[in-house]
């Protein structure tokens, strides 16, 4: 049973990343590009509380709940903006809303931090 839910997780995950109408990123996509290129903005679209817990480092918290009020803290530029969450569902939200603003280069991050971590990659707790 298990084996089946965690195939319908990588499914339904690699259709949100087919399918969206926003540009979508893995995290191992990400992380390469990261390495590669320091001028890529990560943005945490979480709350305080769960940002606190875990997060993936160079990420600047701008809680969704409070995304309206902060995002003219992301200056209007080509760089590319990378948004994320627990799962790649509220960030989808805040991608719309930024491209909404005019930010043309924006990317989900799918799966969001929940994937990230079961890729294995480095997190601060």
């Amino acid at each position: 049973n298990s084996t089946i839910m965690r195939h319908n997780e990588v499914y339904r995950r690699q259709l949100i990343k087919e399918w969206s109408p926003m540009n979508n990123i893995t995290p191992s996509e990400l992380k390469v590009k990261l390495t590669a290129n320091s001028d890529i903005k990560l943005i945490d679209c979480r709350e305080l509380e769960e940002w606190e817990a875990v997060r993936i480092k160079h990420a600047n918290l701008i809680p969704l709940s409070q995304f309206e009020e902060q995002s003219n803290q992301i200056e209007l530029t080509d760089d590319e903006i990378v948004v994320h969450c627990h799962s790649g569902v509220r960030s989808l939200r805040a991608c719309a809303y930024l491209k909404s603003l005019g930010h043309k280069n924006v990317t989900n991050l799918v799966g969001g931090i929940k994937l990230w971590e079961e890729e294995g990659l480095e997190v601060l707790k």
